[in-house]
This record gives C-alpha cells, structure tokens and sequence, in this order.
C-alpha cells in the first residue's frame, strides 16, 4: 500500500520521519530510493520542498514537505492525478501535517477540502462531498474509469492546542520535562518578546514564523548550545521526542495509522 504525509516545511519532514521511526517501533525504514512505481516519479526536490520514502515491507510512505502553508495545492493535486490515472498504486492513505498558526481549525479544514474537490480529472469525479476533521481519518469515495475505489484522509493541525507551530510543540514538549526547562523556556520567549516590544519597527523577526524559530533557538542555545548551530534534522537526532506525552499527543493520528 502506498501512503502520503503532506507537510508544510522540511523541519516538520525530518521530524515526522523522526517520529513515524521512533515511535512506531522502527518499523518503517528511510531508504534513498525515492522509485515507488514504474508509471509515475515523485515531484523533484527543491530549496523548500522536499520528499522522503520510508518501507515496511512492501508497504511505503512518502513524506513530502510542500513549502509553506499556502502551497498544498500542486501537492494535492498531484495525488489526486496518480489516485485517478493510477488506481491500483493510489495513494491510499493520505495525512495533511498543517501549522495551526494563527489560523482557526475550522478555516484550515475547509480550505483543504476545496483544494480536494477542485481537481477535474477525465473520468474522475468524488461520490460525496469532502468533510475533513482535525484529527481524525476519514474515508473518501471516488470514480475513475467508471470504477469505485476507496481512499483515507488526516488532517492533523499542530500544535493540537494553541497557536503556533511546529517550532511552538518542540519548545513546549522540552519545557514540561522539568522545572529548570520550563524556565529558560519561559526566559526565551520573554528574551525575543522583549526585543519587539522594545522596536518600534524591527529590522528582524518581522513574521510571525520568524519569531517562532527565534524563540526556539533561544531555547536551544541554553538548553544544547552545541546543537544551536546544527541543522535541525541533527537537532532532532539528538533527543528522544517520541517519548514526550505532548509531542505524542500531537502526533497520535501518526502511531495509530501506521503503527
């Protein structure tokens, strides 16, 4: 069975790759060999989007970074052509990996339906409408050539419980491990919230995505000041973060999918 997890960048890629390892018992393996089928290749890799394949056997998943909240659409598209075209290798299971930011649940969801009822492929057409919720998995009928085949949809918007993203859920999975944690992480957010109370038009951190990293990066100057300067997929390498009640609770669709 061939599975897809769309995600926004390739921090978030590393770590689920991290986690769906970790967590669900070294089962699936990363493997350099990106060739999932002789009809089609995966979309090639660029600067902001990414993928990876990891097996289980002769079960594979692609996780696939998009770029950026705002660019799901040729991804979604791209697995509703192989899904139409290619029914037999379809992607049966698919999983949205979507920051919450400052964005409500509810506009999340209904902008990814759309991108799911947008796509018109020839002898292709979905036999209901499409009503995602956070968190959990629903199944998805569709037609091509005249035939009904069946597919799974996730969507899971992190943090599960407040604004943020995927930066925000590290910073608090390290701060609840004690409470020498929790303070230098309340002492990192104060340090960068203080730098843009203090400008009135800073001339850094400008986005919100960008105060977000800083201030997990002024966590992890204090906490591994050796990793601070690491990329963070070595970063991830370096703690055991399936073993975090909140990044499993963030992840939990994850495990229970594929373990």
């Amino acid at each position: 069975m061939n599975s897809i997890i769309l995600c926004e960048g390739n921090d978030d890629l590393w770590m689920i790759g991290y986690f769906l390892h970790k967590a669900c018992n070294a089962k699936w393996i990363f493997i350099q060999d990106k060739t999932i089928s002789d009809n089609f290749d995966l979309p090639k890799d660029t600067r902001r989007s990414k993928s990876e394949v990891y097996t289980n056997g002769t079960d594979k998943i692609v996780v696939c970074s998009v770029g950026g909240k705002d660019s799901f659409k040729k991804p979604i598209e791209f697995v509703s052509k192989i899904n139409n075209y290619y029914p037999d290798e379809r992607f049966q299971q698919i999983v949205i990996v979507r920051d919450r930011d400052c964005d409500s649940e509810e506009e999340i969801l209904r902008s990814l339906e759309t991108l799911f009822e947008n796509y018109k492929g020839f002898n292709y057409s979905l036999q209901s409408r499409i009503v995602l919720k956070n968190k959990e998995n629903i199944s998805v009928k569709y037609t091509s050539k005249e035939i009904e085949y069946l597919i799974n949809i996730a969507v899971i918007v992190i943090p599960f419980d407040c604004e943020g993203a995927l930066e925000t859920m590290l910073s608090r999975a390290i701060s609840s491990k004690g409470d020498e944690e929790n303070i230098i992480y309340n002492l990192a957010n104060n340090y960068v919230d203080n730098y843009i109370s203090n400008v009135r038009v800073p001339k850094y951190l400008r986005k919100n995505r960008d105060i977000l990293k800083a201030k997990f990066s002024s966590l992890m100057a204090i906490i591994n000041p050796t990793s601070s300067t690491d990329v963070m997929n070595d970063i991830f390498m370096e703690f055991d973060w399936e073993k975090s009640s909140y990044i499993c609770e963030n992840f939990k669709l994850l495990e229970i999918l594929f373990s």
